[in-house]
């Protein structure tokens, strides 16, 4: 909130358009890890006009789309997500931004999974990524093993292994790793760590890995029958997702 306020003041200054939307597609960013997609969309809207206006901006407008696309994908606005990531990924492709089209095509798979649509999911994690920065590959790891999950395929040990590589640890990339990998793994690890991760996860402010690991606890303990810790889990999850939609 305090860089939206900064944003708002240098506007009435002398900064350069480009320099004002890219402040705007930070305070976006910071608006999604905190769950609250629907303010992230506006600010994103506001980067992109912004960085269009900028004649000095160069490639700076089509990838502030891109991301914008991600951000609409977060507040379920599905159909526009869909329309934008398909206008820009292939002009993208041709200004030769090569890991840009990469990390576009990995949100576009998390957004197909999420209707549904696995096969399309799995055609966009297909492409070889061995060229890209580790953080690039260990999110693509992330969304095959939720795939294989959400499948029911085999290989979930040796993309788990991948994870534990590419994204070690349990700080950043490394905790989203780890929540992501547990429904993978043995219910009763998950329910002695879910909690930590959590926490961890509230603490960076990472509300919707928070979430995550809340309702990996919550089916961790069902399945071990323990009802009541399950009801708890669910209710925290829940409750972080009302505060995020409101």
């Amino acid at each position: 909130l305090a860089m939206e306020d900064s944003i708002n003041h240098a506007g009435a200054g002398d900064l350069p358009l480009g320099e004002l939307g890219m402040h705007a597609s930070n305070v976006a960013v910071l608006y999604n890890k905190m769950g609250r997609s629907a303010q992230a969309v506006e600010a994103s809207e506001r980067a992109v006009r912004l960085l269009r206006e900028d004649p000095q901006a160069k490639g700076l407008p089509l990838l502030a789309t891109l991301t914008l696309a991600r951000h609409l994908a977060e507040d379920a606005r599905y159909a526009e997500a869909v329309a934008l990531f398909e206008e820009v990924l292939g002009p993208i492709e041709a200004s030769g931004a090569h890991t840009w089209v990469v990390v576009g095509q990995t949100w576009l798979a998390t957004l197909w999974m999420r209707l549904g649509q696995h096969a399309r999911a799995a055609q966009l994690l297909a492409r070889d990524d061995g060229d890209m920065p580790t953080s690039v590959r260990g999110a693509r790891v992330i969304q095959r093993v939720q795939l294989a999950r959400a499948l029911g395929q085999p290989g979930g040990r040796a993309l788990t292994a991948q994870l534990d590589t590419l994204a070690p640890g349990e700080s950043g990339q490394g905790l989203i790793a780890r929540i992501a990998a547990a429904p993978l793994g043995a219910a009763a690890d998950t329910l002695r760590n879910a909690p930590r991760w959590a926490e961890m996860a509230r603490c960076a402010e990472r509300y919707g890995a928070q979430i995550q690991a809340l309702v990996a606890l919550a089916s961790a303990a069902s399945t071990l029958g323990d009802h009541l810790r399950a009801v708890d889990a669910a209710r925290q999850a829940k409750a972080l997702l009302d505060d995020a939609i409101s």
